[in-house]
Order: structure tokens, then sequence, then C-alpha cells
């Protein structure tokens, strides 16, 4: 199984309270499901030193919801 997740949260070094959240919680989730490839998308500027596991990907990806006006 393949799941992606978009963390664009994770893209500013200065991380607060929901960025470390986010980081154990896929840790922990991506630890506990070795079978599961996780997909981690992110549109710009990630550290990629948050994971270790090699169950993982990263990926850049396009901001799709940009407003044209």
């Amino acid at each position: 199984m393949k799941i992606a997740i978009n963390i664009w949260i994770l893209r500013n070094k200065n991380l607060d309270g929901i960025g470390y959240f986010t980081i154990h919680t896929l840790k922990e989730l991506i630890h506990q499901h070795p079978h599961v490839e996780f997909l981690l998308l992110c549109d710009k500027g990630f550290a990629e030193n948050y994971f270790d596991f090699q169950m993982w990907r990263y990926r850049k990806a396009i901001y799709c919801l940009k407003n044209t006006e």
C-alpha cells in the first residue's frame, strides 16, 4: 500500500507545536507500518533530515490551489 501525506507544515525550519507534533506522529506511523510506502509531499524548503526510515520518499509537489484572480 502507498500513502501520500502533505507535509507543507514542515517546510519552515522554525517549527512550532504543530510541526513537532506532525514530525513525531509521522515517525511513529511510519515506524509502526513498515509494509506501507509513505510518499511525503511538500511544495518547497523541506529539510529532509526529519525522517530516517527506508519506507518513505520525498516528492516536491506543485502548489495547485493558487488564486489566479
